[in-house]
């Protein structure tokens, strides 16, 4: 079998949002000032803040979009971030889930599920230039959510 060595980086859109972000702060940051200098304490605070929380978020936005990759191996799965880096031995998964979050922008994410305690869950976005491959390679184990029974769940918690 030939040796598995890909990565995979974030979608060029996570770029284009941070960097509308960051020019959004830019412009409004002069037109915020001008009315910041007429506005009582409060208004100067928030005149100020949002431009710059904008600026600061779309950077980090841009920079998280170059710095983060997931990195497939012969014997793991890697999930590398700003901040952290997650990783699986691929002997340890014992299967996936997907799900999406609810909210105005929806995101979809792949989970890959340990066999071992001593390893978390690993949580993917789907925000990475995934190719075919790497969706049959996830697709390849087995799918946890049509193996459990879809009924209630037991609760801890019973009603008196």
């Amino acid at each position: 079998m030939p040796a598995i060595s890909r990565t995979y980086r974030m979608k060029f859109t996570v770029l284009i949002r941070g960097a509308f972000f960051a020019l959004a702060g830019v412009i409004l940051r002069p037109l915020f000032e001008e009315k910041a200098r007429s506005g009582d304490g409060f208004q100067l605070f928030f005149y100020i803040v949002i431009p710059v929380a904008l600026i600061v978020f779309g950077l980090l936005t841009i920079l998280r979009a170059l710095q983060n990759r997931v990195c497939l191996t012969d014997t793991a799965i890697e999930v590398q971030g700003l901040f952290e880096s997650e990783s699986l031995p691929l002997e340890k998964i014992s299967g996936r889930r997907r799900y999406t979050t609810l909210g105005k922008l929806p995101e979809r994410h792949m989970v890959l599920v340990s066999n071992d305690n001593r390893f978390e869950k690993l949580d993917i976005e789907e925000v990475y230039r995934f190719d075919q491959f790497f969706y049959d390679w996830f697709n390849a184990f087995p799918d946890l959510d049509e193996l459990e029974p879809t009924g209630p769940k037991p609760s801890d918690f019973e009603l008196v």
